[in-house]
């Protein structure tokens, strides 16, 4: 399991990252800094600007060199945590550039990193690549990488739309964010299945089942955190709740009441072996010893040349 010390740093990276800092921050009672590529996300003092300038709409291989050039000041906002918490939806350009690269600053400076990474719909085709390239390097550096993925929660709600789709996502992050001081995580890499808000303990646990599977094969998960949501659930339910899932999986299991309005599951799984976010990056098979260009971040050089032109 990964120990979480105090003192504890949030970073929102890219865009959804900077929206759910506030938030997390607030649930654990820690700092938080917002560091994004866009003015636009990062409002607040203390935040981080990656400037990738003179680009207008770079690359995530850009934004991702753009993030060594601000590598003193990361550091220096994260001089004072033992454990660095980095949210970032790995769908938009900003997070999946600048999450990797902030998870390998802290690690390499001695913190813990905790990740956050949220996944981009199925029909999001140009997101795919970019978003499991970013998944890889972020879980090379983090003790554990929680993974929330927004297809498998449509795939399982299709009539849900995008917006309440976010909800549950965002809900999901926080019932785990403001359990890391009382609740063990589980180490290296998990994923978080959850239901729609008011569908129930049953009902709400066949559907994070459902969506389990949709991430990962049978027979990986190791081990699963439940979070039964609710004012007044039974003893006896949660306790029901932890031996289905230990039943079902194969793994360890444990529960925790987690409070709220409404009754439901979000559950963590931790996954041994290949997800279905490693075939999103087709050259994820190469070993790190024969990638080029690993550890380095992928940027392009802006060169000019004072090249007179030649007529004849």
């Amino acid at each position: 399991m990964t120990t979480i010390s105090e003192p504890i740093l949030i970073v929102g990276a890219g865009g959804a990252g900077a929206r759910l800092a506030p938030t997390a921050a607030a649930r654990l009672g820690a700092p938080h800094i917002a560091i994004s590529n866009s003015a636009p996300d990062i409002p607040g003092e203390g935040s981080i600007m990656v400037s990738t300038a003179p680009i207008l709409n770079p690359t995530v291989h850009a934004i991702r060199g753009a993030v060594r050039k601000e590598a003193s000041r990361i550091l220096e906002a994260a001089a004072d945590a033992r454990t660095v918490v980095i949210i970032a939806s790995l769908a938009g350009r900003s997070g999946a550039g600048i999450a990797p690269g902030v998870a390998a600053l802290c690690a390499d400076a001695g913190k813990k990193v905790v990740s956050f990474a949220i996944m981009p719909f199925g029909y999001e085709k140009d997101r795919i690549f970019g978003s499991g390239m970013a998944l890889k390097r972020l879980r090379e550096k983090s003790d554990c990488s929680i993974v929330i993925d927004n297809d498998a929660i449509l795939e399982g709600n299709p009539n849900l739309g995008v917006r309440s789709c976010y909800e549950m996502v965002n809900s999901a992050i926080m019932h785990i964010v403001g359990s890391l001081g009382a609740a063990d995580i589980p180490d290296g890499q998990s994923v978080v299945s959850t239901a729609a808000e008011g569908a129930g303990i049953e009902q709400s646990l066949r559907d994070s089942i459902k969506m389990l599977y949709e991430n990962a094969p049978p027979g990986s998960v190791t081990r699963s955190l439940l979070y039964v949501m609710g004012d007044d659930v039974p003893v006896g339910a949660i306790g029901e709740a932890a031996d289905t899932v230990s039943g079902i999986t194969g793994g360890s299991s444990a529960a925790v009441a987690a409070g709220g309005k409404s009754d439901g599951v979000i559950m963590l799984s931790e996954i041994a072996g290949a997800t279905k976010f490693d075939s999103y990056d087709p050259l994820g098979a190469i070993p790190a010893s024969k990638t080029i260009d690993w550890e380095e971040a992928e940027s392009s050089v802006a060169v000019r040349l004072d090249i007179d032109q030649l007529e004849r």
